[in-house]
């Protein structure tokens, strides 16, 4: 059995918390930048595109595939 993602996972990420996430994601980990928007950054994650969105509400993050 083979399981693989689907096109975009989204990490909604408090807004307290984005601005560090988004910065480990590009110069920690290398990702490559597809979209940058107000509150959403895009990075290539493999066959995926992994959006980081900034949530003014959130508490916590949650992940979505």
């Amino acid at each position: 059995m083979k399981i693989e993602g689907g096109n975009n996972i989204a990490i909604k990420i408090p807004k307290y918390r984005f601005k560090e996430t988004v910065a480990f994601k590009k110069d920690i980990l290398g990702l490559r930048l597809k979209v940058k928007e107000e509150k959403s950054f895009a990075f290539e994650f493999g066959g995926s595109t992994l959006w980081l969105d900034c949530m003014d509400n959130y508490s916590q993050q949650d992940v979505y595939g």
